[in-house]
């Protein structure tokens, strides 16, 4: 989650400086906590984290999210998510494959329904590929 920093309720917090900036944030109950301190240009790392008070920010939303209501996920998530759908597809490829091998070739059993999974398998293997190309 993304806020923008619009106020700071006292001059002693140490975001006083920082109105007008946005920040990557995880929500806690009364605050948001900055995701990566080094966000911090005059980051000190004797603290452990920055909270930024929920009253003196406000919710970044992407313009052609503001419509929808809700807030996409960035590139890079995407990147990590597909990644991680390619390599779920991946190994249940090669586990299809060596079953399949395993009972129609080692066994002599022809078994269509293993062949339909490998094709359905490919087809999503392929899909995936077409959306990383989007991207």
């Amino acid at each position: 989650m993304r806020v923008k920093i619009i106020k700071s309720s006292d001059n002693r917090y140490w975001y006083s400086d920082y109105i007008g900036k946005e920040f990557n944030v995880e929500e806690s109950s009364n605050d948001y906590i900055i995701s990566d301190n080094k966000q911090v240009k005059d980051y000190d790392d004797t603290y452990s984290f920055y909270t930024i008070a929920k009253e003196d920010c406000e919710i970044v939303v992407e313009e052609e999210n503001k419509l929808k209501g809700e807030k996409l996920m960035s590139n890079n998530e995407l990147n990590r998510d597909l990644s991680f759908l390619e390599d779920y597809i991946n190994i249940a490829l090669g586990m299809q494959t060596l079953e399949h091998y395993d009972s129609n070739y080692l066994s002599g059993d022809n078994t269509k329904r293993s062949r339909e999974m490998l094709d359905i398998l490919k087809l999503a293997s392929e899909k995936l590929e077409e959306i990383k190309k989007e991207i």
